[in-house]
């Protein structure tokens, strides 16, 4: 008896001492060590777009605008040493027309991606520096940033959405970003539509990074969504022209049910984000718009 009690006590502490390692590792992630991938989610201030910026000194910026942030999102660039990159628009509307033709007349733009849905034209749009390509993407379609990194197009599928609009946000491009084992999924402006589309699909939209579409509604992100995703950490682009997010999705997010961290924009202003491919460091500069 007195062995049975004395193999009992020593796998007790045996399985606290490895849950208890569990949980210190999860407490100290290992911070990215060699080549990284840096993304940083702009505030309100910088017009809430999205830059990408490759180990091997490669750039996208995603749907800069509006107009009126253009000086603050060029002297973020310019900072960053940025003086090339490729342009992408995932969801094309009036309000960031007159920034995407600023970012063209100021930087070298080697590609202006957009996708099928119909919206704003960028066919009068004129290069200051370079002749650039235009190039319509769709589902199922790679863009290569990098060596290293690829954004992949999961939805809409090619045609659209067909019980939508062709002019609904759920339309918008959504953009999977690979690198190494880590992943970001970008949801733009898609509405739940969108979002039961992707739940349906045979797509794998487990990602590590998500970050929930703009204009935030009450119904977005709905609890099967996010169990789809699995996110480790989930990012609100919110303030300014976004609104603030709703009471609903708020909680649907909350670290106690989706098990994500969250960032926002409005209040830990623009957030970066660098990983190795397999250690993810997240950080806000506080610096967001409390509305």
């Amino acid at each position: 008896m007195r062995k049975l009690v004395l193999i009992l006590i020593i796998l007790a502490a045996t399985a606290a001492g490895l849950y208890t390692g569990y949980l210190t590792s999860r407490e100290k992630p290992q911070l990215p060590q060699g080549p990284t991938i840096f993304v940083s989610f702009l505030d309100a201030n910088h017009g809430g777009g999205c830059v990408i910026r490759t180990p091997e000194g490669k750039c996208a910026l995603i749907d800069p605008g509006p107009h009126e942030s253009v000086i603050e999102l060029t002297n973020y660039l310019r900072e960053k040493g940025i003086d090339e990159l490729k342009l992408i628009i995932t969801n094309p509307t009036s309000n960031r027309s007159g920034a995407v033709q600023d970012i063209l007349e100021s930087f070298i733009v080697t590609d202006l991606i957009i996708g099928e849905k119909p919206g704003q034209s960028y066919t009068r749009l004129k290069a200051g520096q370079t002749q650039f390509n235009t190039r319509i993407m769709t589902c199922g379609d790679i863009i290569n940033l990098s060596r290293t990194a690829k954004l992949t197009v999961i939805s809409p599928p090619r045609g659209l959405l067909k019980k939508e609009s062709k002019y609904s946000d759920n339309n918008s491009l959504v953009l999977q970003l690979t690198f190494g084992k880590t992943r970001f999924l970008l949801c733009s402006d898609i509405r739940p539509a969108a979002e039961a589309y992707l739940v349906k699909s045979d797509i794998d939209i487990e990602s590590d990074i998500l970050v929930l579409p703009r204009s935030p509604r009450y119904d977005s992100n709905s609890l099967e969504f996010l169990s789809r995703v699995r996110p480790a950490y989930c990012i609100l682009p919110c303030g300014g022209r976004f609104g603030a997010p709703g009471a609903g999705l708020l909680r649907r997010v909350d670290t106690k049910n989706s098990g994500a961290y969250i960032y926002r924009t409005d209040k830990d202003g623009t957030i970066e984000v660098i990983a190795d491919g397999h250690n993810i460091l997240v950080t806000g500069n506080g610096g967001g718009q409390n509305e």
